[in-house]
């Protein structure tokens, strides 16, 4: 049954994990590259990846090993998966997903993403249109960073971090998504 599916099978894999590269899987799974591409190569089943992808992510092993069935029974899973970004060079970057139990995610989120840099998870919401003191993903000159936000009367904001505190009207930064928290690396 497994023998000539192995191809399929890591294509089902990465899908779950919610990765788009190779090398990605591979790091986070804690295999080598080469392995992964004789699998692929070979049409080797990987039923060691399969197994441990759904005990990860809470995905079918029935869906996983033969594509059939659903992939998540949503009913019975406490996993969300939530939009990952970069930032490369001042520009954001999709590069996959990641589940998260939803105990570790903030309640009242409208249409939340996550921003990986330097070992960090930014929890943001992009769904929000009031404006609150705090730290936003705002884009500066066609530049996209995380700045501290300091709103103050006559629609102006004081933007800190990044070099050089300046002040500015509010309609000339282009304000992305509030960060609603932030997991450090440790």
């Amino acid at each position: 049954m497994f023998k000539n599916d192995g191809a399929h099978a890591i294509d089902r894999v990465m899908e779950a994990y919610g990765f788009t590269i190779r090398n990605d899987l591979c790091k986070h799974v804690g295999m080598s590259a080469n392995t992964l591409a004789t699998w692929q190569k070979r049409d080797t089943f990987p039923s060691d990846l399969v197994i441990k992808c759904a005990l990860d992510t809470g995905v079918s092993l029935t869906w996983l090993t033969t594509g059939n069935g659903k992939k998540r029974d949503f009913l019975k899973t406490d996993i969300e998966t939530l939009k990952s970004f970069i930032l490369v060079n001042g520009q954001l970057k999709e590069s996959g997903s990641i589940m998260f139990d939803k105990v570790y995610i903030p309640n009242g989120l409208i249409s939340p993403f996550i921003l990986r840099e330097n070992g960090n998870f930014y929890f943001l919401d992009n769904g929000l249109n009031e404006f609150s003191d705090g730290q936003w993903l705002v884009e500066i000159e066609n530049k996209i960073s995380i700045r501290e936000l300091a709103f103050v009367p006559v629609k102006k904001v004081k933007v800190l971090g990044g070099g050089v505190p300046f002040d500015c009207q509010v309609d000339e930064i282009k304000i992305l998504a509030r960060v609603v928290s932030i997991t450090q690396k440790v």
